[in-house]
């Protein structure tokens, strides 16, 4: 059950969860690109955020999320328009930005800040109230309450149907 080691240590991984296997394969593979829930939230540190498509167009739909903000991010064959979903992402692939009006990015309010020497372990909840986990440049000047920018990586969101 140690994942790091098992990442580290292996050339395939299996993903159990009651009995039934939930994915095999290398180590990358299944932490970039998890099969299911299960296996996003069991394999590190992952962000489920609640969204709803509002366009689907195959590796250019759109699902809003944080009060409808929109993500471009490719959906499985399985979502339509209106569909809700989990878009999963992990905290080193959301980014603190200055940009504004531009898709990917979601306003914020952080909410926790713990500087961890190598990065900065941060907390921020989008317009809706959903909690997101951001992992920041050590250097960044954080401070509960303030406002920010936050970058979704759409390349590295994986989109699970409810």
């Amino acid at each position: 059950h140690d994942q790091s080691e098992a990442m580290a240590l292996s050339d395939r991984i299996a993903v159990m969860h009651q009995g039934e296997l939930q994915q095999y394969g290398r180590p990358r593979e299944v932490y970039a690109r998890p099969a299911n829930r299960t296996v996003a939230d069991f394999m590190g540190l992952v962000n489920l955020v609640s969204g709803r498509v509002t366009r689907a167009a195959g590796d250019t739909s759109l699902v809003a999320v944080g009060g409808n903000h929109a993500l471009r991010v490719a959906l499985p064959a399985s979502c339509r328009e209106g569909d809700a979903v989990h878009v999963a992402i992990r905290p080193e692939n959301i980014q603190l930005t200055t940009a504004t009006a531009d898709a990917d990015v979601v306003p914020a309010k952080v909410v926790e800040v713990t500087f961890l020497g190598n990065l900065t372990d941060c907390h921020v909840t989008l317009d809706d109230g959903t909690r997101v986990r951001v992992q920041a440049d050590a250097a960044a000047s954080l401070e509960v309450g303030q406002r920010v920018r936050v970058r979704f990586d759409s390349q590295l969101c994986t989109i699970f149907d409810d």
